[in-house]
């Protein structure tokens, strides 16, 4: 099958990829809503909002304390961290769609089993299968990465990418939409494995119709895209691409190669991982308590907790595409430079959501409103969105070529939300709006850090450790090295864009506080393609 119909070979992987982490996703917040219900239960002492037919829902409920049910949680986060940079090895040594379609599918088949161990009664059962659960799914991001690398053109990489990861917010809405029905229609296991059959589906589609690259097996992909392709490579032996072709070749040779030391005490990776922390903890908090939230303090029925906990993640899938175009449009047009940007994006999205969250703690604790607490953390969440074109933009433009190394550095930041689930659970072990309200505060306390310090220390230049090199440095080791005559023609058209000065930018390099891609050749299609391909992590 050259493809699917009418819809070429990269735009069915975009699709299949943006299915494959909506479910993914989803799994975490259906599994939320669950727990919400099953402990809503017991804590209410009666069944009066509960407005299922089914027995089951009114026989079954669980003695877990909030402590415990944040073990729950947490054990998924310890996993989901230790695997986030062996993922990105593993992808490289690998082929990324292997990698990334078994780890789904592994994690779907975990899933069925969480019925059985909350019937079981004792959490540990529980906490054992979410942790095997976050570790097989940390490699999945960096296996996207890894198959972009393969199946996006340079000029397609970030539409196809956005594409594919937005499906890591449109998953949660969608999954605590149909979980509330679920629960009250059918009972609270069937949401289990409906996702898990569902997962199962993906993973058969996925390895019929996604291979590993369209440089291997052209003959598996249409006319028009096989010779978009064959200019793809031909432009990816150009001297300009030999770094990236030179890693993607090598793979896992290129390990040894890593500046470790550089990288762990560079204060731009730092503020990346602070950065990560932060959001971690607040979209966890969203994605797993949300819900309990609206049950402990306005003590809502669980098929409407499950509509309106699917609103935040909604208005964060739209803010998110629309912040990616903005900052694309931003920098290509050199309103600012890269640092200013991404410090500008950051900074704004997660201040204004921590300041949004003050409010929803005063609105919580002194006068309650459901309407109001909805409206508050989809504006709060929505905000974070266009963070994304901050900090997790932000890798690509420390080190392009150790990118997938710090990208697993920024996903470590999941630490926030492996210690988030406990600090909840001792601070509304009430289950009182009170509890909630010094939730809110102390998690606006710690993104406000978090933003100070991005403020402070983040960066957008290639740092000295990384040995990618941009179109200028490029020119310039030429000149000084080969011959005029070979390097005569580059040299003649980047001379024309900077008003014919001896070789282009040679002043502004020399300029401390001028920054490397900030120059002319930000209309080189390596460096547009990476603008914000990873915005949607």
């Amino acid at each position: 099958m050259a493809w699917c119909g009418f819809v070429q070979r990269r735009y069915v992987v975009s699709l299949l990829s943006f299915f494959g982490l909506c479910l993914l996703f989803g799994l975490r917040s259906a599994l939320s809503v669950s727990l919400t219900n099953l402990v809503q239960s017991h804590a209410s002492g009666n069944d009066s909002h509960h407005h299922t037919p089914h027995s089951d829902n009114h026989s079954f409920h669980l003695d877990w304390t909030t402590s415990e049910v944040g073990w729950v949680f947490s054990a998924y986060g310890i996993g989901y961290i230790i695997t986030q940079i062996p993922g990105g090895v593993l992808s490289a040594a690998l082929p990324a769609h292997l990698v990334f379609s078994f780890a789904c599918a592994f994690s779907f088949g975990l899933f069925a089993c969480l019925p059985s161990a909350i019937k079981a009664e004792d959490y540990r059962y529980a906490v054992v299968i979410r942790f095997l659960q976050g570790f097989v799914e940390g490699v999945t991001i960096p296996a996207q990465q890894g198959i972009w690398t393969e199946w996006a053109p340079e000029s397609e990489k970030n539409k196809l990418s956005l594409i594919a990861l937005s499906g890591a917010y449109c998953g949660p809405a969608i999954a605590m939409l149909v979980t509330g029905v679920v629960n009250v229609k059918l009972g609270w296991y069937w949401i289990f494995y409906i996702y898990s059959i569902i997962g199962g589906v993906w993973f058969i589609i996925w390895l019929l119709l996604v291979f590993q690259s369209p440089y291997k097996s052209p003959n598996r992909i249409g006319d028009k895209e096989r010779l978009l392709f064959e200019e793809e490579k031909r432009k990816r032996t150009a001297n300009i691409m030999k770094t990236q072709t030179s890693k993607s070749i090598k793979g896992l040779a290129k390990v040894k190669g890593i500046p470790w030391k550089s990288i762990l005490t560079s204060l731009p990776v730092w503020a990346v991982f602070v950065a990560g922390t932060t959001r971690s903890w607040v979209l966890l908090l969203v994605t797993n308590y949300f819900s309990e939230y609206l049950d402990n303090v306005f003590h809502m029925p669980i098929d409407v907790i499950g509509y309106l906990s699917a609103v935040p993640f909604f208005v964060t899938t739209v803010t998110v595409c629309v912040g990616a175009a903005i900052a694309d449009f931003v920098l290509k047009r050199k309103v600012v430079s890269r640092t200013v940007a991404r410090k500008l994006f950051n900074c704004v999205g997660f201040g204004f959501e921590a300041t949004i969250l003050i409010v929803a703690g005063f609105m919580t604790s002194y006068f309650p409103n459901e309407i109001l607490a909805v409206v508050l953390l989809s504006v709060s969440c929505g905000s974070s969105g266009f963070a994304a074109s901050g900090y997790q933009a932000n890798p690509l433009d420390l080190a392009r070529d150790h990118a997938a190394i710090l990208m697993g550095i920024s996903k470590l930041g999941g630490i926030g939300g492996m210690i988030m689930p406990n600090v909840v659970g001792v601070l509304t072990v009430n289950r009182d709006p009170a509890g909630w309200s010094n939730v809110f505060w102390l998690t606006a306390g710690i993104e406000l850090g978090g933003v100070l310090f991005f403020a402070i220390f983040a960066s957008g230049k290639q740092q000295p450790w990384s040995s990618y090199r941009d179109a200028r440095e490029l020119d310039i080791t030429r000149k000084n090295t080969t011959s005029y005559g070979a390097t005569r023609s580059r040299s003649v058209r980047f001379s024309e864009k900077t008003g014919g000065s001896g070789y282009p930018g040679y002043d502004e390099i020399n300029d401390e506080d001028d920054e490397y891609d900030d120059g002319i050749f930000d209309d080189d299609p390596l460096r547009e393609s990476y603008y914000d391909s990873m915005a949607p992590y």
